[in-house]
């Protein structure tokens, strides 16, 4: 397979509840992950032995946006869809909530936040 370079310049996310507007300025898709499960034991030779954990842990995303002090982030809401969509039009659907929201506003730069989203249920990608 191979791999076609992409430009993320255009990258969206959407909520489909809240009404929370914000421009993108850099976007981080959700960090999946698995656990491997150790089966090593008191005869095992050489290397540890695993196995893969069932579960996948859909982890985070985050989002860096343009601040504005006078928009309330929906912190206190229940999970939501997210849709982030890239250029190309492929998408990234989950269900998550807000775990963190942290403005920055450095000397002579554009005003920006760190939105953390929690990814609370399945990750679907479709092209």
């Amino acid at each position: 397979m191979t791999v076609q370079a992409q430009n993320s310049t255009g990258i969206t996310m959407a909520m489909a509840v809240s009404t929370f507007d914000f421009t993108i300025v850099n976007a981080t898709p959700p960090n999946i992950t698995r656990e491997a499960l150790k089966t090593s034991h008191m005869t095992t030779v050489g290397y540890h032995t695993y196995i893969a954990a069932q579960l996948i842990e859909g982890g985070e995303a985050t989002v860096v946006i343009q601040f504005d002090p006078g928009a309330e982030p929906p912190m206190d809401q229940p999970a939501e869809t997210f849709t982030m969509t890239f250029p190309n039009g492929e998408t990234w659907q989950f269900d998550g909530f807000l775990t963190g929201y942290a403005g920055s506003a450095d000397l002579e730069t554009v005003m920006q936040a760190t939105v953390t989203i929690k990814v609370a249920d399945d990750i679907t990608i479709s092209s």
